[in-house]
């Protein structure tokens, strides 16, 4: 650590330890408070393993009443998201019904669209997607060009307009010649969207959805077909009876962490909180999360979101550390690199941490900002054992790549020498 340029030019923390009984083997300003971008994303992963069902997510509570059917969102995120059978399944059991659909989105109407901290001029990227009681589309817009439509001006003269496929179906996109080629555009407190002039047939252009509380019942009505309204009816204390499912945990959580997918980190800790706690307010989340599954004091933590868009999150790399090591010794170092990206394969780092003759050894997370490089997870020695590991740097100039090159050769000199 002494001898590597780049831990002097940066704020750099390490931490390692036996993942299997928690030895500390090697620190350095392990105790020290750093900000964890994507590293976050460790604490919303202990979070819904802990409170969310391991089979099939619930995507909708609902009941029937007469002639009416209620539904209340629970902040499932992948609602109309594909054409999997369970989401066709939920469309067309809201789409088939003959009569009333109503909606209510309970404890997440006044739910903020940012996570604390967050920048207010990201909300035309898709690392910040806003936060919904019940996202559809994965709470993004897609825009398709469509053939162009020619016709003719009062005085003969001939006007072609560039057309376009919208989902949903009811925003609205235009052109300019003043936008980025291949790229989207959103009015921030609507859906209008600018897409470039130059857009071919060839592409299809993204951008966030503006999902207040007051546009679920358009989204509802644009996926399924149906008119839908609101109603004002409290969720039933009893809601797990009456539940139409999604996707299994597990397959979310590792969407959430191999691409490092921030809409899926948000929406995942909402649902945790609603299902083990009756919680939607998002502090009140992360309170009760770090109380009682994480462990960890406010000495060593400041939680801001479940993503780590947040420049108001730090932890410290002992914390880190010593979570991957509690969360292998519960569920196993199998189970738990399978959730994590690999080495010289898969997710965030299968450019990087490659192993020898074909064999990783990296299973970690990794956590970017602009100056803040950090990578949490577990490394198995060509002893066989296996070590927990954070290594977070802040504060530095320039990229991240010196960073990682010089990771690289640390977490091998590790590997090859316990």
């Amino acid at each position: 650590m002494d001898t590597e340029p780049r831990y002097q030019e940066a704020f750099t923390g390490f931490f390692l330890a036996d993942a299997e009984n928690g030895e500390v083997l090697a620190e350095r300003n392990a105790d020290a408070l750093f900000t964890p971008a994507s590293n976050t994303k460790l604490l919303t992963l202990a979070t819904c393993l802990e409170w969310l069902p391991q089979d099939s997510i619930p995507a909708i509570a609902y009941a029937y009443e007469a002639d009416t059917l209620r539904l209340w969102g629970l902040a499932y995120p992948q609602l109309a998201a594909d054409k999997l059978p369970y989401n066709e399944r939920i469309r067309k059991l809201i789409a088939d019904w003959s009569g009333i659909v109503e909606v209510n989105l309970h404890g997440y109407v006044r739910l903020p669209r940012f996570g604390e901290g967050w920048m207010w001029d990201d909300y035309n990227y898709a690392f910040a997607r806003e936060r919904s009681g019940m996202p559809l589309y994965r709470n993004m817009a897609r825009v398709s060009r469509l053939p162009d439509t020619t016709y003719s001006r009062q005085n003969g003269s001939p006007v072609t307009v560039m057309r376009f496929e919208t989902q949903p179906s009811f925003i609205v996109a235009q052109t300019s010649d003043f936008t980025r080629e291949k790229y989207l555009n959103r009015s921030e407190f609507s859906n209008r969207f600018i897409a470039s002039a130059k857009t071919t047939f060839e592409d299809t252009l993204y951008a966030p959805l503006y999902s207040t509380a007051n546009m679920v019942t358009q989204l509802l009505e644009d996926w399924t077909g149906k008119s839908v309204r609101y109603h004002n009816k409290p969720l039933p204390s009893d809601w797990g009876t009456s539940v139409w499912y999604g996707e299994p945990r597990d397959s979310l959580l590792k969407q959430m962490m191999l691409p490092s997918d921030n809409f899926l980190a948000e929406q995942l800790l909402l649902e945790a909180g609603l299902y083990a706690k009756d919680l939607t307010d998002v502090e009140q989340v992360l309170a009760k999360a770090q109380e009682e599954v994480l462990q960890i004091s406010d000495d060593d933590l400041s939680w801001a979101d479940g993503s780590g868009v947040s420049h108001y999150n730090m932890v410290t790399p002992r914390a880190l550390g010593l979570l991957v090591h509690r969360l292998s010794a519960k569920h196993g170092v199998d189970y738990l690199t399978q959730l994590f990206p690999i080495g010289g394969e898969s997710g965030t780092i299968r450019n990087w941490y490659k192993g020898t003759q074909g064999s990783p050894y990296v299973y970690a997370k990794t956590g970017t900002l602009r100056h803040n490089h950090c990578l949490t997870g577990l490394l198995q020695a060509k002893s066989g054992r296996w070590l927990a590991f954070s290594f977070m740097h802040n504060h530095f100039r320039g990229g991240s790549k010196d960073y990682k090159e010089a990771m690289e050769k640390t977490l091998a000199l590790i590997r090859d020498s316990y």
